[in-house]
């Protein structure tokens, strides 16, 4: 975890489920004024987040997840302290930010199976797809119980927004 790295003027990929209206910590409205205090915005403030313990405990155990993430698929090349926030842009306008938490590095063709219940695929489970190239990864250590097709706004979407942004074909 290299702390946080997109700008707070706009929408990043882990606001997006504000956005949407599935946050249990935000709603879209509170987001929208945040982004507007942020740009100074008058009348508008930004509201600060704090760590509280469990997003410091989320962050400490991280850099182990993506690298036991990266064991489980059998990936031996990884980058887990990505230090650059990538862009989607659409009509040349900036539209989102997201920061990663890991870049799996496959460089030959591989067929890869989620068919356990310690990694989802936005597809669901027990599925086989080829990779190759790099990937994103998005971490969540979360107290949810696991489905087998994983709900949009637990991390599902924040991947998506990942692959938007660096134009990747795969993640996890």
């Amino acid at each position: 975890m290299v702390g946080k790295i997109t700008d707070n003027k706009d929408l990043s990929g882990s606001l997006i489920v504000a956005l949407m209206g599935h946050s249990q910590f935000t709603s879209p409205n509170t987001l929208l004024t945040n982004i507007l205090g942020a740009r100074g915005v008058a009348p508008f403030f930004f509201q600060e987040v704090e760590q509280n313990e469990a997003m410091l405990m989320g962050d400490l155990v991280e850099p182990l997840i993506v690298k036991r993430t990266a064991d489980i698929l059998g990936i031996d090349k990884v980058t887990d302290k990505v230090r650059v926030p990538y862009h989607y842009h659409h009509d040349g306008k900036k539209l989102f930010s997201v920061s990663l938490d890991g870049i799996l590095h496959v460089e030959t063709k591989k067929t890869i199976t989620i068919d356990d219940r310690s990694t989802f695929a936005p597809q669901g489970l027990n599925l086989d797809f080829v990779i190759e190239g790099d990937g994103n990864l998005e971490v969540k250590n979360t107290r949810t119980y696991f489905r087998d097709v994983p709900l949009p706004h637990l991390g599902v979407w924040q991947l998506q927004a990942g692959l938007m942004a660096t134009k990747r074909k795969w993640g996890v």
